[in-house]
């Protein structure tokens, strides 16, 4: 596969620190295809995704929590009412 040829221009924080010799052809065609930003797009998306599934995981927690206290309210109100 031969390798793509660099975009003419980029602005990129990624470009002034890492030559493009050393970039792989796939990280090339990301590049060229997406442009400069997508590596920090994708960075954004990936933090974005983990905060919801994070904050979904203590929602759960917290349902679990009141759940497992109403079913033992529950409980010990049905003892209390059977005697």
């Amino acid at each position: 596969m031969e390798k793509p040829t660099p975009p003419e221009k980029f602005e990129g924080e990624i470009l002034k620190d890492i030559p493009l010799s050393s970039l792989s052809t796939e990280t090339l065609e990301v590049l060229q295809y997406f442009g400069p930003e997508a590596p920090h797009l994708l960075n954004r998306y990936c933090i974005a995704l983990e905060d919801a599934l994070l904050t979904t995981v203590d929602k759960n927690k917290k349902l679990q929590a009141e759940l497992k206290a109403l079913k033992e309210n529950n409980g010990s109100t049905q003892q209390h009412s059977s005697h």
